[in-house]
């Protein structure tokens, strides 16, 4: 976090030149976003131009991770359900035992719930739809049966 100063935005840019150079790890200025908050659009814009990165917007994902500058919604949170469910699908659990079912829901799906349940509280609705997902995995259920 920086103010919006032409020194301070100078400096940003040099620490991640800095970066650079020592880690030599490119940085791609193309692909990068930079979110500005509490400046008028024109403003924004000048400091993204002067980082050579894109404007940013909120909500975006970081990391798998939807980010927010208000408070996430179910229905934005509720694709973290879907991964869920695509992870699931390969195993086909009617031909796993209970413990290898147990294992990999302890393992894989809910490593995936913890990561994302640091950054938030999920709603207690997720919370049921997540243990529905997972209860018909154990149960070898396939579908909506």
């Amino acid at each position: 976090m920086v103010e919006g100063s032409e020194s301070d935005i100078s400096n940003l840019k040099f620490l991640l030149l800095c970066f650079q150079q020592m880690s030599g790890l490119r940085i791609n200025f193309d692909k990068s976003e930079v979110m500005v908050l509490g400046y008028a659009q024109d403003e924004r814009q000048s400091i993204a131009d002067r980082l050579n990165c894109q404007l940013g917007s909120f909500p975006t994902t970081y990391l798998g991770i939807p980010i927010s500058d208000s408070r996430l919604t179910v229905a934005e949170l509720r694709p973290t359900v879907g991964k869920l469910q695509h992870r699931i699908e390969p195993w086909q659990g009617q031909w796993l035992s209970k413990a290898a079912r147990t294992v990999l829901i302890n393992s894989s799906l809910s490593s995936l719930l913890l990561f994302i349940m640091s950054f938030y509280s999920l709603p207690e609705t997720l919370h049921h739809e997540i243990a529905t997902v997972q209860g018909r995995f154990f149960w070898a259920f396939e579908g909506d049966k």
